[in-house]
């Protein structure tokens, strides 16, 4: 089962663009994250596309080390939302302990702060975002290289990226998740596999990485079979 774990909505995001693209880069699910507020969950469930994909919600938070998708088990915690934004790792873990929290791509620092190697004495984590849809070859190797040295998960996602960009990387997990809770369980016994869909690429300059040239992908549709992957 091919899940994008890491699609962030900005608020007043449209949705259909979003979901659209999940379908067309022949995902069978997205975790829609809301940016330190809960996602717009009735919206993507009532969307024309909702009823095509599984959906899963959680929230992106910025903290003091870097960017953390947490995903709860139950997603009753956003019906009455008071919680203050969290200022650590600690503090987001504090939320609720029946959760997941991965790490965003921990050695990215385009968008601000990221973990760096303070990621191996992050306590607490389920997995970390090995891949996302910039490819970034060199940054990619060294999260898989700290996701296997601290064994947490594996995990691959969009990123804050545009609705265009859905397809390049993903998760996968070895067995169907149905919902919330069974996401949470295939994360924590780390039955998933970060992948990159090299062909989705419609730009070679997309890669930061100038020594690999990859294949162009005309049209959209199911992507190719992953190129690669990274199992724990």
């Amino acid at each position: 089962m091919i899940v994008d774990l890491y699609v962030a909505v900005p608020k007043g995001e449209e949705l259909d663009p979003i979901l659209g693209s999940c379908i067309e880069a022949g995902l069978d699910g997205v975790c829609l994250l809301g940016i330190g507020e809960p996602p717009p969950i009735k919206t993507a469930q009532e969307s024309r596309f909702g009823a095509r994909l599984k959906l899963f919600f959680g929230v992106l938070f910025q903290v003091d080390r870097g960017g953390l998708v947490w995903i709860p088990r139950d997603t009753e915690i956003f019906d009455n939302w008071s919680i203050k934004p969290p200022k650590t790792t600690n503090d987001v873990l504090e939320i609720t302990p029946d959760a997941a929290t991965i790490a965003v791509h921990p050695y990215d620092r385009s968008r601000g702060i990221s973990f760096g190697d303070t990621i191996f004495q992050t306590i607490g984590l389920t997995g970390i975002q090995v891949a996302n849809a910039k490819q970034d070859r060199l940054r990619n190797n060294m999260a898989i290289d700290a996701s296997t040295r601290i064994k947490v998960a594996p995990v691959g996602g969009t990123g804050m990226e545009k609705p265009e960009r859905i397809g390049r990387a993903a998760t996968v997990f070895l067995e169907d998740v149905e919902d919330q809770a069974s996401l949470i369980d295939s994360l924590l016994r780390g039955d998933t596999w970060a992948v990159e869909f090299l062909g989705s690429l419609q730009d070679e300059s997309d890669y930061r990485d100038e020594r690999y040239k990859g294949p162009r992908r005309s049209g959209r549709g199911r992507p190719p079979r992953p190129q690669g992957g990274y199992r724990r």
